[in-house]
């Protein structure tokens, strides 16, 4: 694994622990865990397509 993967890969999964802690933090239960899968992996998801296009531009420049 190149360093690039390894940096998307840390990146991801900090996001996705941040994304779905605090929600779940915010409000605890069942309705708490419904609110983080549906802030949470958007948020996530979207953290992870930064975070490729950063490394492909620090790659490029």
């Amino acid at each position: 694994m190149n360093r690039d993967s390894l940096v998307t890969l840390v990146v991801a999964l900090v996001a996705i622990a941040c994304c779905l802690a605090i929600p779940l933090l915010v409000s605890a239960g069942v309705g708490g865990t419904f609110l983080a899968l549906g802030l949470g992996l958007p948020l996530a998801a979207g953290a992870v397509v930064v975070a490729r296009v950063v490394v492909r531009r620090h790659r490029m420049g």
